[in-house]
């Protein structure tokens, strides 16, 4: 499945968040942070998430598995706060349309 991580993330108002909040940021950020529970973590499974950042970061559309799109709400629902979560969620589960 294809998703479009440049979108940006929008306040409760609908206005842009910050300047270049996108989600392309929440989810690397998510993929590449430490979050609570982390240290139990395998080297396999960071490694999985280092991959799944450089192909988010190389460009757009991505096309994702749905463990992979499941590994990217799993850490951003873990280690963002509940706006940045509520308006990822919604991007990644609309689906993807051609410009």
């Amino acid at each position: 499945m294809k998703r479009n991580f440049n979108q940006p993330l929008l306040d409760l108002k609908g206005q842009p968040m910050a300047a270049g909040d996108t989600l392309k940021d929440a989810a690397i950020n998510s993929l590449l942070g430490q979050l609570v529970g982390d240290e139990r973590q395998s080297g396999t499974d960071k490694v999985k998430c280092f991959k799944l950042a450089q192909k988010i970061e190389a460009g757009d559309p991505v096309e994702l598995t749905t463990e992979e799109l499941a590994t990217i709400k799993d850490r951003i629902g873990k280690g963002m706060f509940t706006l940045v979560v509520g308006r990822c969620f919604e991007l990644l589960e609309q689906d993807y349309v051609e410009a």
